[in-house]
């Protein structure tokens, strides 16, 4: 990996822990697990964990609360990690989905905004996309009636 440019070095802590650390709190995180297979015992196997964010406004130091939320997250839940950001406008998704560059990996947010989300009333569709289905129903819980 190339060094970006840099004019100056100088000594930085070595433990990756605070004294007084702050509180980083997500709007939720949910776990998803699977049944175990006859070698991993009995326990169920946990799959991914998903962050959600909801977003109203603008915050730049969101990305760098959001790795720290992911890291936490994966030691916790020992599994893959997904940051879904609902925002309520195109307009501010846009802005938060930018990858944030940690120099040994990168944070990537699945971005929604929960404006463009439509109503979902095809069955298959709602096979296909139960993600997308369930935040609509949030978004927009009765159809529109039909003409």
């Amino acid at each position: 990996m190339p060094l970006p440019e840099f004019t100056h070095v100088r000594d930085g802590a070595v433990e990756a822990t605070h004294t007084a650390p702050s509180e980083l709190l997500s709007d939720s995180v949910v776990v998803c697990e699977r049944p175990p297979y006859e070698h991993e015992g009995t326990d169920p196997v946990k799959v991914m964990a998903v962050i959600t964010e909801s977003q109203r406004g603008w915050g730049s130091r969101k990305h760098y609360s959001w790795p720290a939320y992911a890291a936490h997250v994966r030691h916790r839940h020992r599994c893959p990690v997904v940051l879904l950001v609902l925002t309520p406008t195109t307009a501010l998704a846009h802005r938060f989905a930018t990858t944030t560059d940690l120099g040994c990996g990168e944070v990537r947010p699945v971005v929604f905004s929960m404006g463009s989300l439509r109503p979902v009333t095809d069955t298959a569709e709602a096979d296909r996309h139960p993600l997308l289905t369930v935040l609509a129903m949030r978004v927009r819980p009765r159809a529109e009636p039909r003409p």
